[in-house]
């Protein structure tokens, strides 16, 4: 499918390639990169890139008419304000913020929300880590399945609408599943039954039933992976599973009407994530002077795909381009759950075979990570990802269960003033906290060790709490001593 109002550009070398593609992903300079040549099929370095886009024009924390989907700073009642930004122009009108679609046909013709996320500050975090400012990107308060899926959910759907797709194929652990199948589900009772969007989500063996039934109940298509050599499937495979079950109904693939939004490959997610993201690096750092260290801010997120850290990297890069912040003012730093994740993808440049591949040293049960969401082996944006980590523009870092478990106890018990809605997998950016400070303390401090407070200012990214498999439940309920 070829998304005109967008251009497609290669990450890593630069390459303009017309209007963007969502079937054409792979640069030819990825090829002398390291990949196997028989895993190319399974990665992308081409990405969006928006025609008429600018910083500036992003709507403001501050702004007294939110924009769907766009993020919130502290109202001033909290004590928490930025700087005063009127009301004025179509930016500020709910539905009219800049997407990476035409027209918002989900608020304009139904009168629906995505809602949006908030940033606040957490006083508690800050007493517990040292750091002078914790700032949280709480990504719960979305609508939908109250995660960092439904902002991406709402482009892909908007984009579906505009370009008549009827069949979504997503593989999921579950939320981003789910984030589609339940607005989907409510656009089709107003669309025409020709209109009408069927999501697939292609599902793996570890995927609890309990997670099942929900995406079946919101009238998702589960999609099982029939092969047991083949841990990961590229694009044409997944089209393969969906033409398989629609003959079951003797229907018919129609290519023109199909489109694979697994992370990484629909493009418009993680347009959505630079966006939010340029909107609130632009905020809180450059409204201080560049190369101010009191304005400098390190970001600490969950990495699963990595579509998020991708996200962000770019939108922080746009607030560079653009002379809004330095160079020096901003760092990412990914966090993972030790174990089965991306790093081995990344850094070897291939898919494990099997779990001895990915699992690295072995530990005991119980500092083993539970992050379901977080476990996947393979990206999509592997080439991408494995140039930021050679070059050291981001940071990855590894959590144990351990740290989840220390993290769970101090951000889910906070009361009313200072409690988040986190799901296990949402616990690592906080579970990576203690290894940040270290981090930043010894290159910062130097011979001052005895110091406790960092000056650092800090913005930890809460995923949300999504569908949750009974894994999950059990250690929620063990972090909270039921």
């Amino acid at each position: 499918m070829i998304l005109e109002d967008l251009d497609a550009r290669c990450f890593l070398c630069g390459a303009e390639h017309g209007a963007f593609d969502t079937g054409r992903r792979l640069c030819r300079c990825v090829h002398p990169q390291g990949f196997p040549s028989s895993e190319l099929a399974c990665y992308a370095s081409i990405l969006p890139e928006p025609r008429s886009y600018s910083v500036e024009a992003l709507p403001s924390l501050w702004a007294s008419e939110p924009v769907d989907v766009f993020a919130l700073g502290p109202s001033p009642e909290t004590g928490e304000t930025g700087p005063t930004v009127p009301a004025s122009g179509e930016r500020d009108r709910p539905g009219a913020g800049p997407y990476p679609f035409r027209t918002d046909l989900l608020a304009r013709d139904q009168n629906l929300r995505c809602g949006n996320t908030i940033v606040h500050r957490s006083t508690a975090l800050e007493d517990v880590t040292g750091f002078e400012q914790v700032h949280v990107l709480n990504m719960s308060a979305y609508r939908w399945t109250s995660t960092l899926k439904d902002p991406r959910s709402w482009a892909i759907v908007n984009t579906a609408l505009l370009h008549g797709v009827t069949e979504l194929a997503v593989w999921t652990a579950g939320n981003a599943g789910l984030s589609l199948g339940k607005i989907a589900y409510v656009a089709n009772r107003r669309l025409s039954p020709e209109r009408r969007i069927q999501v697939h989500a292609i599902v793996d063996n570890d995927v609890a039933p309990e997670i099942r039934t929900r995406l079946k109940l919101w009238q998702c298509e589960v999609l099982d992976i029939f092969r047991r050599d083949k841990p990961v499937l590229n694009p044409a495979e997944i089209r393969g599973l969906v033409a398989a079950r629609l003959k079951r109904s003797r229907r018919t693939l129609d290519e023109g009407t199909y489109w694979d939004v697994t992370d990484g490959w629909d493009g418009v997610g993680l347009l959505m994530y630079r966006y939010l993201a340029a909107q609130i690096v632009r905020d809180m750092i450059g409204n201080g002077r560049s190369g101010d260290r009191a304005r400098s801010l390190v970001v600490v997120l969950p990495v699963g795909t990595g579509d998020l850290l991708m996200g962000f990297y770019l939108g922080a890069l746009d607030c560079e381009r653009a002379g809004l912040i330095g160079k020096g003012d901003w760092r990412i730093i990914g966090v993972m759950p030790q174990g089965a994740n991306i790093l081995h993808n990344i850094r070897r440049r291939s898919i494990p075979e099997s779990p001895d591949d990915r699992t690295g040293t072995a530990r005991a049960d119980d500092d083993v990570p539970v992050m379901p969401k977080l476990t996947s082996t393979y990206t999509p944006l592997a080439p991408c990802l494995a140039h930021l980590d050679k070059s050291q523009a981001v940071d990855f870092l590894t959590v144990s269960g351990l740290d989840q478990l220390r993290a769970g106890k101090h951000v889910l018990a906070g009361g009313v003033d200072e409690g988040l809605a986190c799901e296990p997998s949402a616990l690592a950016a906080f579970a990576a906290l203690p290894q940040v400070y270290a981090r930043l303390r010894e290159r910062a401090l130097e011979n001052r060790s005895w110091r406790y407070q960092s000056s650092a200012r800090v913005l930890v990214v809460n995923s949300g709490l999504g569908v949750l498999g009974r894994e999950e439940e059990a250690f929620l309920r063990r972090v909270n001593g039921e």
